[in-house]
């Protein structure tokens, strides 16, 4: 096991390095915004789970709660994220996507399908889905 565990981290760095890559040179920013991956990757959680409070966005992006609020601010300046009192906690901030958010969110999820296409050339679905299992079974290990 020895020598899987060394190489795990490294495969890992390497995967997470090369799909960023692909991802970078796949995705078509609009003329009038483009978005980092961090930038990106905020946006498709918030998609995801509109009213997402900015602690929880953080959260899932593994990052502090003041690099996501700085993240937002920045999605909030090019009118793609509005951010909303909470009503049940007058500190916290609710997520929500604006309408100029829609080309963006479409553009990232044609990147993001090539990337994965890439990923899993040559695995069935059976393959893809026995990978995402159990890297998400790693993940959970961590998180616990």
């Amino acid at each position: 096991m020895k020598s899987s565990s060394n190489t795990l981290g490294a495969l890992l760095s390497d995967i997470t390095r090369m799909m960023r890559r692909v991802f970078q040179e796949t995705y078509r920013p609009t003329a009038d915004c483009s978005l980092t991956l961090s930038q990106a990757r905020a946006l498709l959680h918030i998609a995801r789970n509109e009213g997402l409070k900015q602690i929880e966005l953080a959260d899932r992006l593994e990052i502090k709660p003041i690099t996501a609020a700085r993240l937002i601010d920045v999605l909030c300046d090019a009118a793609l994220v509005e951010r909303r009192p909470d009503a049940k906690d007058r500190r916290a901030f609710q997520l929500f996507l604006t309408e100029a958010a829609a080309p963006h969110l479409a553009e990232i999820e044609r990147a993001v399908t090539i990337v994965y296409a890439q990923a899993f050339k040559g695995f069935d679905e059976a393959e893809s889905q026995t990978v995402i299992r159990l890297l998400s079974q790693i993940h959970k290990n961590f998180s616990a």
